[in-house]
């Protein structure tokens, strides 16, 4: 881990002036308690010069000065008192002074009659140990803090009872050793219940080490880490981040700038307030009031605070945190996070339910239609032919109904599937690092989708096959076999032969339907594994055989026991002048043979070249 490089004088005092070749109607001048690496402190400074350009009506100048640098074991006061006297000898002395931090304050304090004793200073971001002794002169103002140590002890025990060792991280340099003289006496109240080991005595690697073996029953408490036992300058930031990778009991800290960097949580002081606060009270001094009006009552630190993925790291239960308690962090469940994707899957799932619904509730009424057909076969036989031009309607109605629902299940919902998929796969990736449980629960919603993308798909295929269309009964039915023969235990064996490449309206998608009725019934009722398709064109008609190895079945009584399927066979082929012939016997398969009288002869289209009369084979 790298340290921050200590500044050298000269180089502040170009830093410093760098922005002074512009004018500018106020001068702050801010002397830093550490070099930047310090959260606190970084957070603050940050802040205040946002939050007094944002108020203020004039342009302000900042200048920044570190009186504790990095580097030195005792800050080198009189060398930093005289630079900065040699730096303002020949310019106006600023408007305001402000501090950050402790050991600013105290050097201020201690070279004030030296350093501008005429400006008005601002006292900010300083704990009130360090404003003890003498009271504010009148051009002197604070905005200072109580912060609570021993609470946020109380809060360690509160969310872990058990606990009976803390060990507390604190920097070996000069500031690290005023807050180890503090908190020991403060801590006094807790020695019949919890021991303290102090990290000061330690370099950084000796501290990760012992972090990472703790007994059990401990706490980290995180003070400050300015430097460690080698006297190099470590960025507050990288410090936690390691303890936090190694450290095998929850990390504390008393400042909200510590918050989502691996502490738990507790009374922390807020870094925002204060800094808010303390741009308010430098824009009433930059305004003519004077320092000695403004008295600003001591900031505590907020309620109790906490990281939510630090409770359940550690399997903290919320119900032992201090009352009051505020939880940041909280991530959202899998309903927030997944709410449009669910309801769009669940909507895509409704509406194939409802799909489905449809077409049982018509296949329903079709089979009470026809059980009452049979029923009254003498009074059909009458109305033949009043029938048969009704049933010629219905059955083109049928047709373009299966042809509409096809196209919106395969223009509509299948594009809405598709790009389901994708908004799927790319939050997948999107959640690389969240946790595990819930990228799995993407994956799952992935594949449902994709699989629900497949069967509506298929669907639309087996309502209405765009193949007869486009490609011809010929290739349709070569298809339609080795779809049917990848999907079911059933080989299927496709033949054809002289097939005509044009055929009159209605023949290729009755014959196709009748195939499709067909190789349905092999598959649920035969029990065949072998089927055999023909389809032959010759002496002015088109014939269809299907013909399996299954185990059989008694055609008249089929016939007299109101089959759906055969009579829905028999019914299309005579709307044609066709016919349909089942030939079957129990344990010796079943033969169905459909034939479709050609009115004109058409152009014929085969795989042979003119004049080969022999036969040409696909197997599924």
């Amino acid at each position: 881990m790298g340290t921050v490089r200590p500044v050298t004088l000269a180089a502040l005092l170009t830093l410093a002036f760098a922005s002074g070749s512009e004018a500018a109607n106020r001068h702050v001048l801010l002397l830093q308690s550490l070099d930047r690496g310090n959260l606190t402190q970084d957070f603050f400074t940050g802040d205040f010069r946002i939050d007094l350009d944002r108020l203020s009506d004039d342009s302000i100048t900042f200048t920044q000065f570190v009186v504790n640098p990095s580097g030195f074991d005792v800050s080198p006061e009189n060398a930093i008192v005289t630079f900065l006297l040699s730096a303002y000898a020949n310019r106006p002395t600023p408007d305001l002074v402000v501090t950050v931090g402790g050991p600013a304050a105290a050097f201020a304090r201690k070279y004030r009659q030296q350093l501008f004793p005429a400006t008005p200073m601002l006292f900010a971001a300083v704990d009130e140990r360090f404003l003890e002794g003498p009271p504010l002169a009148t051009n002197e103002a604070a905005v200072a803090v109580v912060n609570d140590f021993p609470g946020m002890v109380e809060d360690i025990l509160q969310v872990f009872p058990e606990t009976s060792n803390v060990f507390m991280v604190i920097g070996s340099g000069p500031l690290g050793r005023f807050w180890h003289r503090q908190l020991e006496r403060d801590f006094q109240r807790f020695e019949d219940r919890v021991g303290f080991t102090w990290s000061d005595t330690m370099s950084l690697q000796e501290m990760l080490k012992h972090v990472s073996t703790l007994p059990a029953r401990s706490a980290i408490f995180y003070m400050t880490f300015d430097a460690d036992l080698q006297g190099g300058q470590l960025a507050e930031d990288r410090v936690l981040a390691e303890i936090h990778a190694v450290a095998n009991a929850p990390l504390f800290g008393p400042q909200g700038a510590q918050l989502g960097r691996g502490v738990v949580g507790g009374r922390m002081m807020a870094i925002d307030d204060l800094g808010h606060a303390t741009a308010e009270a430098a824009l009433r001094i930059l305004k003519g009031e004077s320092p000695q009006n403004i008295r600003i009552p001591r900031l505590k630190p907020a309620p109790p605070t906490f990281d939510w993925r630090e409770l359940q790291r550690w399997g903290v239960n919320e119900s032992r945190l201090p009352p009051g308690h505020i939880i940041r962090y909280r991530e959202p469940g899998v309903w927030e996070r997944y709410k449009w994707v669910i309801v769009a899957g669940s909507s895509a799932l409704i509406g194939q339910a409802l799909l489905i619904g449809a077409l049982l509730v018509h296949r329903a009424r079709r089979r009470r239609a026809e059980q009452s057909l049979q029923e009254h076969v003498a009074d059909l036989r009458t109305a033949r032919s009043s029938l048969s031009h009704l049933s010629g309607r219905l059955m083109e109605a049928q047709e373009q109904e299966r042809a509409r629902l096809a196209r919106e299940l395969h223009d509509d919902l299948g594009q809405k599937m598709s790009f389901l998929a994708m908004d799927v796969a790319q939050l997948r990736e999107t959640l690389a690092d969240n946790p595990t449980g819930a990228q799995e629960q993407a994956r799952e919603l992935q594949d449902g989708v994709i699989s629900l993308g497949r069967d509506i798909q298929r669907i639309s295929h087996r309502l209405h096959s765009s193949k007869i269309e486009v490609l011809g009964l010929r290739a349709a039915a070569d298809s339609f076999c080795k779809e049917l023969s990848g999907r079911h235990d059933l080989k299927v064996e496709f033949l054809h032969e002289n097939v005509p490449a044009n055929l009159p309206e209605g023949v290729a998608i009755s014959l196709f339907r009748v195939l499709q009725e067909s190789l349905s019934n092999v598959v649920k009722h035969s029990g065949a594994r072998q089927c055999r398709v023909v389809l032959r064109g010759g002496d002015g008609e088109l014939e269809l055989q299907v013909i399996d190895n299954g185990r059989g079945f008694d055609p008249g009584r089929t016939v007299s026991g109101h089959g759906l399927g055969l009579i829905s066979m028999q019914e299309r082929l005579n709307l044609l002048h066709g016919r349909v012939t089942i030939s079957s016997s129990a344990g010796a398969g079943t033969t169905v043979r459909a034939s479709v009288p050609l009115q004109a002869k058409p152009d014929v289209q085969s795989e042979s070249a003119p004049g080969d009369r022999e036969v040409s084979a696909t197997t599924a």
